[in-house]
C-alpha cells in the first residue's frame, strides 16, 4: 500500500525555511529556560557578592545596630565644671546628678576656639541672664553658631 506523504504544517519549519528533519533541531527545543543561561547564572553570582558586601559593610560601619539611634547630649557638671557626654534613650532620659545641658557661647575670643560651654542659670533654677565665664557675653538658650564659626567645632567635642 502506498501511504501519502505527510504534510508538513507551518508551525514545524523552521524560520530560515529548512525542514525539521534536514537541520537536525528545532528552534523550539534548542532554547534554554532563562535561568539556565550564562547571564542569568552571572546576574545571580553578581547579586549575591553585592549582597555579601553590603552585609560586610554595614557590619563594619555598625549599621542595624541600636548604638548610634538615640542622641548623645553635652553636659556639664555646676559645681566641679566636670563636661561628659550623655546618650538619650528610652530608659536613660534622667541627667545624673549635678549635671546640666551646655549652651556655648561663641562671642569675643570664644568663637574662634570653637565655643565656651556654660550652663545657663535657667537650668539651676536661678532667675538671672547668664554671662560666659571667659568672655562676659551673655549666653542664652540655643545659641546660634556665627556663619564664621561653623566649621569650627568645640575642642571639648570629639
Amino acid at each position: 500500500m502506498n501511504e501519502m506523504p505527510k504534510m508538513q504544517s507551518l508551525l514545524d519549519a523552521e524560520p530560515d525555511g529548512g525542514d525539521i528533519a534536514s537541520s537536525g533541531h528545532s528552534s523550539k527545543g534548542s532554547k534554554r529556560p532563562f535561568k539556565e543561561t550564562p547571564l542569568a547564572q552571572g546576574l545571580v553570582v553578581l547579586f549575591f557578592l553585592v549582597a555579601v558586601g553590603f552585609g560586610v559593610w554595614g557590619a563594619l560601619r555598625g549599621l542595624g545596630g541600636t548604638g548610634d539611634v538615640y542622641p548623645r547630649i553635652r553636659i556639664m557638671n555646676s559645681n566641679t565644671g566636670e563636661l561628659a557626654w550623655h546618650r538619650l534613650d528610652q530608659q536613660n532620659t534622667l541627667l545624673p546628678e549635678g549635671f546640666h545641658l551646655v549652651e556655648y557661647c561663641f562671642e569675643k575670643q570664644c568663637g574662634p576656639d570653637g565655643g565656651t560651654p556654660v550652663v545657663l542659670n535657667t537650668y539651676l533654677h536661678i532667675p538671672e541672664m547668664t554671662y560666659c565665664p571667659k568672655c562676659g557675653s551673655e549666653v542664652y538658650s540655643h545659641n546660634p553658631r556665627p556663619p564664621q564659626y561653623e566649621a569650627t567645632k568645640p575642642k571639648d567635642q570629639l
